[in-house]
Formats: structure tokens, C-alpha cells, sequence
């Protein structure tokens, strides 16, 4: 019989007959028992913790201390053995409660707690990024949309002057006819500036507008535009106002003095995924102008550095690896004929990020 269990020398149970839960800061007991023999035999007494373990034997002592227990459940089994074939045993349920942080609960508040600011940090990281990448997307915006206005006063400007001229010529039939399709073409240059991509065809349709036009100033002036069949001018998106600035200064820049006879050849076809974009002129060449322009004090050509600008922001925003290439025939082995080279090269699918 079990007589008393004190706990951490602080509280005394008599008689158990229920599993006695203690804190788990509180973990000595001191088991006190007796065996109930009116033959006054000589008892042996033994104990184990678990039903599992093996007995542990304390000889006649009619108590036990137990110090450092772990939390958990315990079924303290005590053995008294006494004659021969009499045994006498006894089980006391003890039940150590787990400190808060070791509950199964509170490890999963924890680890919903952690994972919580893990998720809030990695989603404000990613709102972060993406507010970083959209700002970064509306200064390259901003940054092209300024170089494409850098270029309609130039266009305007040519144009002017050449509507004043036929008219100081008294060419007045030209000049209105020239001024009617420059009407027309400023407003399709007003509605493609603020497009930060148009199809081929829309393409095509400028340049041979912009031609058309200049062809009334200028009669001498020829030009071919070739596309290949196989690319699908309406699914082919193409940077506006990018192609349009080289045919501009081949027309104003590429003739002399003593020759106005100039054709433009612009060829549009597919290689390796990229579209392939070339102006062929036989005007005096990117260094014949340039010199010239110079020494005679006109009005710069369009800027080339412009446009490569403009390219290397197409290429960040846009995530592409377009690039141009400018040269003077005159610096290619085996070309006998004059005139400048231009090869535009973008990716067919451009997809905005």
C-alpha cells in the first residue's frame, strides 16, 4: 500500500488512487509505502518505472526518491517479495506536464509564427523588386519616349524648310501636295510616338508615306522596300520611329551638291529568331556626309548615338539582345559603290516583362 507521495518536499498526496499530475519544475517525488502482513513476513522491496524496465532493487527500505524527471507519463510499479511464491505489487500513474514550449501546440503556433514572417518578409521582398522594376520600367518609358520626341523636330524641321523652299521656287502645286501628305504623316508620327511598339505593317505604311513625301522634294529620289514572305508583317512588332531617322539622313545627308540621285533599298527578313532589318543606300557615305555637314555648318544629322540609346533601352526593358550596326561601303572589302550600310537586328517575339 502505498501511504504517501510527497512532491519536491513541498506537498504531501496520501492514498492515491488517480494519476497525479505535477509541473515539470517540480520533479522529486519520495514514494513511501508499507506492506499489509499479519504474519510479519521479511519483505523485500523493489521498484521500476516503467512496466518495461527492469526492477531495481532497495532491499527492505519502505521508501524511494526519485530526483530529475523527465516530463512525460509514468506507471511506477513497487514489488514487495516476501516467502517463497508471495509477491505483492502496486502501481502509482504519475504524469509530468511538459514546460509550454515543449507542448506540441505551442511548437506549432511557433512554427506557423515563423513561417508567417518568413512569408511577409519574402512577399515585401518581392513587392520590393517589383515596385523597383517598375519604377526602373517607367524611367527607360520616360528615357525613349524623349528620344523619340528628339527626333520629330527634326523631321518637322527638314519638312518646313522644304515646304518654304517650293514655295520661294513657286512650286506651289508641289508645296501643297507636300504639305498635305506631311500633315498626314505627323499625325501618324503623333499617334506611333506614344506606342511603345508597332506591327511591320504599320511600319512599312510610314516609311513608304515618309518616301512618298520626300520624293515630291527631291524627284530623283528612288526607293525599294522588300519583305520577306515568310515573316508575319502583322505579328512582327517593331520599335516606332527607329527606322525612319537613317532613310532622313540618307535623304538630306547621303546626296551632293551635284547629285541628287539616291536610292534607298530597305529589306525586312528573318535570321536565327531575329528580324533583320536593312537600309542600303547609294548616297556619298557616312564619312563624305559627316565631313561635309561640317564644313558647310548644316544641321547635324539625325543622331546615331540617339538611336543606340534607344536601342539599349528597348534591350533592358524589353529584356533583348537587338543591336545596330552602322557602316560605310567604302569600308567593306570589295565594295566598288558608295553609300552607307544599316542592319537592325531585334528578336521576332518580344514580349514586355
Amino acid at each position: 500500500m502505498i501511504e504517501e507521495v510527497t512532491v519536491d518536499n513541498s506537498r504531501t498526496y496520501y492514498q492515491l488512487s488517480d494519476p497525479l499530475p505535477i509541473h515539470y519544475s517540480e520533479n522529486e517525488l519520495m514514494i513511501r509505502y508499507t506492506v499489509i502482513d499479519y504474519e510479519k513476513s521479511n519483505y523485500q522491496f523493489s521498484y521500476r518505472l516503467d512496466p518495461t524496465n527492469p526492477w531495481i532493487v532497495v532491499g527492505d527500505q519502505r521508501n524511494i526518491n526519485l530526483s530529475n524527471l523527465q516530463p512525460g507519463a509514468y506507471a511506477i510499479q513497487l514489488r514487495a517479495s516476501g516467502k517463497p511464491g508471495v509477491e505483492k505489487t502496486k502501481e502509482l500513474q504519475v504524469v509530468i506536464r511538459s514546460p509550454l514550449w515543449k507542448t506540441p501546440w505551442f511548437i506549432i503556433l511557433v512554427a506557423l509564427f515563423i513561417g508567417a514572417v518568413i512569408y511577409l518578409r519574402i512577399r515585401n521582398r518581392i513587392n520590393h523588386i517589383r515596385q523597383k522594376a517598375n519604377i526602373d520600367k517607367l524611367l527607360s518609358q520616360t528615357e525613349m519616349k524623349a528620344l523619340q520626341a528628339q527626333m520629330n523636330p527634326h523631321f518637322i524641321f527638314n519638312s518646313l524648310n522644304s515646304i518654304g523652299e517650293m514655295i520661294l521656287n513657286n512650286e506651289n502645286k508641289d508645296a501643297s501636295n507636300y504639305l498635305s501628305k506631311f500633315a498626314r504623316l505627323i499625325r501618324i508620327t503623333l499617334d506611333q510616338s506614344s506606342q511603345s511598339m508597332v506591327s511591320l505593317r504599320n511600319t512599312m505604311d510610314y516609311l513608304e508615306r515618309y518616301m512618298e513625301m520626300e520624293n515630291i522634294r527631291n524627284s530623283h529620289f528612288t526607293h525599294q522596300i522588300i519583305v520577306d514572305p515568310t515573316l508575319d508583317i502583322d505579328e512582327t512588332m517593331v520599335p516606332p520611329m527607329l527606322i525612319q531617322p537613317f532613310i532622313e539622313n540618307a535623304l538630306w545627308h547621303g546626296v551632293s551638291a551635284g547629285n541628287k540621285r539616291i536610292h534607298v533599298k530597305i529589306t525586312f527578313c528573318k535570321g536565327n529568331d531575329n528580324l533583320v532589318c536593312t537600309i542600303d543606300d547609294n548616297g556619298i557615305g557616312i564619312h563624305n556626309a559627316s565631313q561635309q555637314t561640317h564644313k558647310n555648318g548644316q544641321h547635324q544629322p539625325v543622331g546615331i548615338t540617339n538611336i543606340q540609346t534607344r536601342v539599349a533601352l528597348l534591350n533592358e526593358k524589353y529584356n533583348l539582345h537587338g543591336h545596330i550596326n552602322i557602316v560605310d561601303k567604302k569600308d567593306i572589302a570589295g565594295q566598288t559603290e558608295t553609300g552607307t550600310l544599316v542592319t537592325l537586328q531585334l528578336p521576332l517575339d518580344i514580349e514586355e516583362l
